[in-house]
């Protein structure tokens, strides 16, 4: 190395515009890797058993990592940059072009031949690829190309090289080939670069060995976010929690701090989550307290991380509100919880210790406890979105998958591909549901090669049902009515026409009245949801659509439903007499319209699903063995099996489509512009986009808008929708009572959708 000419000089070399230098920042990147390393160090040596890598290496290239990802500032125009913005002289007396970003210079660093392979036969350098892509998602030479990343300078001059090199290089002992580093001596012009980056990394990430893809779409996220993290808390980001420990002693103390008396069904369900294995079902009814169970049976596992996964955004904040608490109501983690759906970040944002950078903890699954909804997992199968920060969490976390049941047929089959992923290394999952499809086991079973079995608690002594079930011919608004003057009432409709219409019929006469459904804003959900939760709100109605009929913790006297799949409709019972106290009188009411009205109906949730179940309804249903019997009538095992099969293959082939794409490119995200089919985590007929009514647009921003967004089908409403602007408008008129307005007229039957 002493015969290296690169240029170098006296004065300092800077990483950031406050004036840190980068030998300050390498120390601090390194202090705070040693920290993470102490977090996650048995969670990794785990994993990294199940493939085949020597967690000696994996450590000390890491480290080297750390210490050397910002090598690519020591670029002449980076320094000028930083100088000009801390005020100082520009040297070169001009104003300044724009660099080559520091983080694709930096690879070059990364060149020993011999080393920096963690994995036999994977020629991939982990190292540089980490360090390459810590600032954003991964893209080939070609998606570079296009952004005119190397047309932005076309030598790159290299300045304190020399102190850099000498400055606690040699700790890991990964040091730079002389040749290499000789043969960038002094300058570099953009093309060696990119050749230089694409033929020394990129093009050895190309593999046709399925095994080894699929191996390094764990290994390489666990690689980057570790440097990503080390990285982010060493330039001065807020020290935030970021392993899960203790979680049921937390829980427990609060539940006790609450004085909340466990039921019979609840204490059992605690004392039967001990013996849950690692991978498992959990069937239980609803308000027997799975959560708490889930909570205590990923404690088991002693894992860094829990992410517990919902179907839709209501359930979502309801469950993250009872995990970080609310200025009356002490959460079970507080501050360790982090949310992540659509408009988490617009509605939560500022609840978090009032840290600019804390919501980026949640959006990079950085919490030790995560609650977000089930997309946000299933889309890191693609390579999309922030998937090496979910692959990340997933590898050192448990997962749990709540209401399992209310997923169509495309989302569960990606729920089995990612069973069948994470096999290899054991990751903790545990999926749960008060009506368990009884086809799912099997299907895991001959889809994803495992068995997973089924852990049923269930009161044998009490099985007698909390409410009692009466069939109507059609709704009653005086019957509604007439119950409201004595127990709080809901009332569940299949589609958003319908409850509106049902809503307005209702509040003409009973004033403490609110309707819910997917055609408001986030805060009037979230404040309807609050008044139906509040015990000082009595005699209320609460009209709402399928958003509030799993998960949400309401509580009410009576239930006036429209006819709804077996499934459906018990989880919606779960609304009423949910402590299950047999001393309350609750009252379910199920009406069945003739078959000329059931077109909405029959189009939602299926003809034979509907026709079935009002067969099954007419039989009687007040056991919790009728319920289970009626299950299987409504969805025939086989017939439910055959057809799981089938989607399953078409969605396996768009997850084989992301593994092709990386086989041919190397390790990446995939920009989801470039696919040659849809990739989506629902049936595309839920498909929908987020757009705000045109009466807020006047006083939303580009960083706000979401809080004002409404989902809307895209096929029924894109003629609607201006997308022009900086976020989409919808123009329709909107309502803080009933919502968004849809009309009457040439409106496609979707729109009637929750």
């Amino acid at each position: 190395m002493k015969g290296s000419s690169f240029s170098h000089s006296d004065y300092q070399t800077y990483a950031k515009s406050d004036g840190t230098t980068l030998h300050e920042h390498r120390k601090n990147c390194l202090a705070s890797l040693n920290q993470i390393r102490t977090l996650f160090e048995d969670a990794i040596r785990e994993f990294l058993i199940h493939f085949g890598v020597e967690e000696a290496e994996f450590w000390n290239q890491i480290s080297f990592t750390v210490s050397n990802h910002d090598f690519g500032k020591i670029n002449n125009l980076f320094q000028e940059k930083i100088r000009n913005i801390m005020g100082q002289e520009s040297s070169i007396g001009q104003k300044l072009k724009k660099d080559i970003p520091h983080n694709y210079i930096s690879p070059i660093f990364f060149i020993n031949e011999k080393l920096f392979h963690l994995r036999e036969g994977d020629e991939i350098n982990y190292g540089a690829l980490a360090a390459m892509y810590h600032h954003g998602p991964i893209r080939g030479i070609k998606a570079l190309e296009n952004r005119g990343i190397f047309d932005r300078q076309q030598t790159i001059k290299f300045q304190g090289f020399r102190q850099y090199y000498y400055d606690d290089l040699d700790q890991t002992g990964l040091i730079p080939e002389e040749k290499i580093v000789d043969y960038m001596s002094n300058c570099l012009n953009s093309v060696q670069l990119k050749d230089f980056l694409n033929k020394k990394f990129l093009e050895p990430a190309t593999t046709d060995s399925d095994e080894t893809v699929h191996a390094r779409r764990w290994i390489f996220p666990l690689f980057k976010q570790l440097l990503h993290l080390s990285d982010w808390i060493g330039s001065g980001a807020k020290f935030q929690f970021l392993a899960a420990t203790n979680l049921w002693d937390s829980t427990s103390n609060v539940l006790a701090e609450k004085k909340m008396n466990a039921t019979k069904l609840r204490e059992k369900l605690l004392a039967k989550s001990s013996c849950i294995p690692s991978r498992a079902i959990l069937e239980s009814p609803t308000g027997s307290g799975k959560t708490e169970a889930a909570i205590k049976w990923a404690d088991r596992w002693n894992k860094p991380r829990l992410i517990f996964t919902l179907p839709t955004r209501s359930l979502v904040d309801d469950i993250y509100l009872r995990f970080q608490g609310t200025p009356s109501s002490k959460g079970y983690f507080q501050s360790k919880t982090g949310i992540l759906h659509s408009t988490s970040e617009y509605t939560y944002n500022s609840n978090q210790d009032d840290d600019p950078e804390s919501h980026d903890f949640d959006r990079y699954f950085h919490r030790p406890v995560m609650v977000t909804t089930i997309d946000q997992i299933l889309i890191s199968l693609f390579n999309s979105g922030r998937w090496d920060a979910v692959n990340f969490s997933l590898s050192l976390g448990s997962l749990v998958v709540d209401e399992v049941h209310a997923y169509d047929m495309e989302t569960m089959s990606l729920i089995i591909e990612l069973i069948r992923q994470t096999r290899i290394f054991g990751m903790p999952i545990l999926l749960m549901s008060a009506t368990l499809p009884r086809w799912l086991p099997k299907a895991i079973n001959e889809i994803a090669g495992e068995d997973f079995p089924v852990i049923n608690v269930r009161n044998e002594e009490e099985n007698k049902l909390p409410w009692s079930l009466e069939i109507k011919d059609r709704i009653d608004i005086n019957e509604i009515l007439n119950f409201a003057n004595k127990s709080d009432v809901i009332v569940v409709c299949n589609n958003v026409r319908s409850s509106v219409e049902i809503f307005k019929e209702i509040h003409k006469r009973h004033n403490n009245t609110k309707l819910i459904n997917s055609r408001f804003i986030q805060q009037d959900r979230s404040d309807t949801i609050s008044w139906a939760k509040s015990r000082s709100e009595r005699f209320k109605i609460l009209v709402s659509t399928q958003v509030i009929e799993v998960g949400i913790d309401i509580d009410f006297g009576t239930l006036f439903s429209e006819v709804a799949p077996m499934d459906v409709l018990v989880q919606r019972c779960g609304r009423v007499n949910r402590s299950g106290n047999p001393a309350r009188t609750a009252k379910v009411f199920v009406y069945m319209p003739e078959e000329k009205e059931r077109e909405i109906d029959d189009l939602i949730y299926g003809k034979d699903h509907i026709d079935r179940t009002l067969r099954e309804l007419k039989k009687g249903i007040d056991t919790n063995e009728r319920i289970a019997e009626s299950l299987g009538s409504v969805y025939p095992e086989k017939e439910e099996l055959e057809i799981l099969k089938s989607t399953y293959s078409k969605m396996h082939n768009k997850v084989i489509f992301a593994e092709k794409y990386e086989q041919r490119d190397g390790i990446h995200s995939i920009p989801l512009e470039e696919a040659d089919l849809k990739i989506g985590t629902r049936e595309r007929r839920y498909v929908s986009i987020l757009a705000v009514p045109e009466e807020f647009s006047d006083i939303i921003n580009s960083h706000k808008w979401k809080e004002f967004a409404i989902s809307v089908p895209v096929s029924s409403f894109s003629k609607f929708i201006d997308r022009g602007g900086r976020f989409p408008i919808i123009r329709l008129k909107y309502s803080h009572e009933t919502g968004l307005e849809i009309p009457s007229e040439s409106v496609e039957k979707d729109a009637f959708f929750i």
